[in-house]
């Protein structure tokens, strides 16, 4: 009996070999290969704050309006800078905002002799309620048209962080509007009092 068992061992050794050598040489393989690169996965979002403010696209009838009125030969649109900080006299800038009702006026004042940026612009409500300034990259231009004794205006457009993600704080878009001349139209009606 013991020449059986020892016949079906001197059977499979030789399998045994080639099934090892054939192991050595697919990892052999797999270790010299070159790693792919991980394709990239794409999604895409719109995006409802940009760099922590709330951000809304223009609102088109106000734009129309304001590209299309004949009073206005220039305009900038932007966002209101500096509406999570409280003003000088201590008044909250987000209250200041909360009471705005697109469209509305609003007053452009220089700021000469602010101790940050000496080209600030701040944003005003026709009351004297300040909700902000000119961005930074804006009102250096803006101190320039200023300088040259032009009549400019702002115009509420939006009010952000409202929807579609209620935002811990309110933001603001404007249209900067340069006067030809004394203006006597009326801006349009917001549809959804």
């Amino acid at each position: 009996m013991r020449f059986g068992r020892h016949q079906s061992v001197i059977k499979w050794r030789p399998r045994m070999v080639w099934f090892v050598i054939f192991l050595l040489i697919v990892i052999a393989v797999l270790a010299t290969r070159t790693p792919q690169k991980a394709k990239p996965i794409v999604v895409t979002v719109k995006a409802t704050y940009i760099y922590g403010e709330p951000w809304a696209e223009p609102n088109k009838e106000i734009e129309k309006w304001v590209k299309g009125n004949p009073e206005y030969d220039k305009t900038y649109w932007c966002t209101v800078a500096g509406v999570r900080h409280a003003n000088d006299d201590g008044t909250s800038r987000q209250e200041a905002i909360n009471q705005c009702r697109p469209p509305e006026v609003l007053r452009l004042v220089p700021e000469p002799n602010n101790p940050v940026d000496p080209n600030a612009v701040k944003v005003m409500r026709q009351n004297g309620k300040q909700l902000g300034y000119v961005p930074k990259r804006l009102a250096a231009r803006m101190r320039d048209h200023f300088i040259k004794g032009e009549r400019w205006d702002a115009i509420l457009s939006e009010i952000t962080g409202l929807e579609p993600c209620p935002h811990p704080w309110q933001g603001a878009n404007i249209w900067l509007v340069r006067h030809r001349q004394a203006s006597t139209s009326k801006l349009p009606s917001k549809r959804n009092a």
